[in-house]
């Protein structure tokens, strides 16, 4: 699943590209799914699949996991793309501003346990 508009692409998928979490980085992703990304200018990449919540970045592109809803499970680690990890019951918020995408996790309690933002830059595929 993928949302464009002229000032952003972002694709949805089940499994991760990059994690620190129990399954890590998985190769067929990385070979088959990481190159389209690029390829096409993706801005942001989502997904579960992990029982994580997790924010990385890799060449550009902002990586956000969260399987972490409604079961959280086994360990995270940084890795190279790490910027934010955790194994917390929550959610991600993703607003859209004039300027960009706020990037919101939240706990089950309601407290905020990270947030980025992301400037809108689109690139030419």
């Amino acid at each position: 699943w993928f949302a464009w508009n002229r000032d952003m692409l972002v694709v949805v998928g089940h499994y991760p590209v990059y994690s620190g979490g129990p399954n890590g980085n998985m190769k067929d992703m990385q070979d088959y799914v990481k190159p389209l990304l690029k390829q096409y200018n993706v801005d942001i990449y989502l997904n579960g699949h992990d029982h994580t919540i997790q924010h990385l970045q890799s060449h550009g592109i902002d990586y956000f996991v969260n399987g972490c809803v409604s079961k959280q499970s086994g360990h995270v680690h940084s890795i190279k793309q790490t910027e934010f990890k955790a194994i917390e019951p929550s959610f991600m918020l993703h607003q859209f501003t004039s300027q960009g995408l706020n990037t919101t996790f939240i706990h089950k309690d309601g407290s905020t346990l990270y947030t980025t933002f992301r400037p809108f830059q689109r690139k030419q595929a």
